[in-house]
């Protein structure tokens, strides 16, 4: 008879969800970093002087192809942002487990919302979805949502500067295919 090492109760589902939530929150962030570096490439230029005080003065439109061209991919698998209305963005990702040392193909799925405050956005985590199952997530990643939150925080004041003008979102609204922002001089 052959030993084989024993793998603690529960030792294989706790390690396989921890890491599979880990790689749907890591892409995530990752999807933010492109959304951030998106918004600084389109505000490259000035608030122009000539806008009324209460109309938008800057309008970013973001497609889901233009976020998925430049979404950073895992090492094994793949990664896709899908932009639905509502202000929700769900990422889809495929990727391999090893589990027991065997290669597993596995598709997890994050549903966020994004809303809008004057000075940032916030992104929560509304769903998870491993294997097609259900399974709740929220409170384990709270750490990592509060993270991807100031990084945001971080490039709504990395916008103004490049500007040379303090921002303030007016406006937040996601299509089937698209997220839209805008922006004016704060006041």
């Amino acid at each position: 008879m052959i030993d084989q090492p024993s793998t603690p109760a529960g030792g294989v589902g706790c390690g396989l969800l921890g890491c599979l939530g880990g790689l749907v929150l890591g892409l995530t962030a990752g999807a933010l970093v492109v959304l951030a570096s998106a918004l600084l490439t389109a505000v490259g230029g000035s608030v122009p002087a000539a806008s009324p005080p209460v109309a938008p003065a800057l309008k970013i439109s973001l497609t889901e192809d233009f976020l998925n061209r430049y979404v950073e991919q895992p090492p094994t698998g793949s990664l896709q942002l899908d932009v639905q209305p509502g202000n929700r963005v769900q990422v889809n990702a495929s990727t391999v487990a090893d589990v027991l040392g065997m290669s597993v193909p596995v598709q997890v799925a994050g549903l966020f919302e994004i809303q809008a405050s004057p000075q940032t956005l916030r992104v929560s985590l509304l769903d998870t979805r491993v294997l097609g199952m259900d399974v709740n997530l929220t409170g384990i990643f709270d750490s990592d949502t509060a993270q991807i939150n100031r990084n945001l925080d971080t490039m709504m004041q990395d916008v103004s500067q490049t500007l040379g003008a303090p921002l303030e979102l007016t406006g937040l609204t996601t299509t089937d295919s698209t997220i839209e922002l805008e922006m004016r001089e704060a006041r």
